[in-house]
């Protein structure tokens, strides 16, 4: 068990061998971890790989994956929210209240300009997006494939 400090300085000595061009290889059970160090993922199920690519790549490969919140300044009007659900990338809308939306979308970074451009006459106030977790891109990849066996 390494404690808090010790797994920092590690964290950094395999940065460093990444920053000289070594190619590092490591087998964790923690998220932060592959998130914070790996150029490339790998995701193991019953000792098989099931999927290699980046981070980016398999959140983006995560349907729906992306939650968009949209605070407004005046409630949302019904065509801004009919032009909303009919967007490429729209997986599902919840209506938090008369000003506030979270969209499930694919690709937030392709979808949002598209909303931006098509809120017709409502300002809109903040905007916040949450990527899915590598905890979500596992369950995701792995709990189908498991159910299927």
């Amino acid at each position: 068990m390494v404690d808090l400090d010790g797994k920092r300085l590690m964290w950094d000595k395999i940065k460093e061998l990444k920053e000289k061009g070594c190619t590092v290889i490591v087998a964790t059970n923690e998220v932060r971890e592959a998130e914070y160090l790996a150029d490339k993922i790998t995701i193991f199920s019953s000792g098989k790989d099931i999927v290699t690519d980046t981070l980016p790549n398999l959140k983006d490969s995560v349907k729906g994956g992306d939650v968009v919140d949209m605070q407004f300044s005046d409630p949302v009007s019904p065509i801004t929210l009919q032009t909303l659900k009919r967007l490429p990338g729209t997986v599902g809308i919840i209506e938090v209240d008369k000003n506030r939306l979270r969209i499930s979308v694919t690709r937030s970074e392709d979808w949002l300009p598209l909303a931006v451009s098509s809120i017709h006459g409502n300002r809109l106030a903040s905007v916040h997006i949450t990527e899915p977790s590598l905890d979500d891109i596992f369950m995701t990849i792995v709990k189908p494939k498991a159910e299927t066996k």
